[in-house]
């Protein structure tokens, strides 16, 4: 079960950095910046997801050198919770960050009419 978690959320958190970089490029491209909520969304699920790429990482680690599963995570130790149920919310946020970041700047049309305008030049 930890194999699978870490395989992906390796792919996840490369994934992220991929698409946000790509935005980051279509907007610079087209003389814009990011701004705004979008900006901070994209920002909290680079961050979110970047530590629990970090926690996925230590619990691998402890699962190949103790056997545990699934292990306590970084966080888990710090504040004495199960292993679980703050792995749980790491992933709840993992995902539905970059879907906000989606559909901020897919569902308004911005990047649409970015790259149409890019295509045509």
């Amino acid at each position: 079960m930890e194999w699978s978690h870490f395989i992906f959320d390796s792919v996840l958190i490369f994934l992220l950095y991929f698409g946000a970089l790509s935005l980051r490029n279509v907007y610079r491209r087209a003389g814009l910046r990011l701004t705004g909520f979008g900006r901070f969304l994209l920002a909290s699920a680079l961050l979110i997801q970047g530590w629990h790429a970090v926690e996925h990482t230590y619990r691998i680690t402890r699962h190949v050198q103790w056997g545990c599963d699934p292990c306590a995570g970084i966080m888990d130790q710090l504040f004495g919770f199960r292993p679980i149920f703050l792995h749980f919310w790491f992933n709840v946020l993992a995902l539905t960050l970059p879907l906000m970041v989606f559909a901020w700047y897919g569902m308004r049309g911005d990047l649409r009419r970015l790259l149409r305008g890019n295509q045509a030049e």
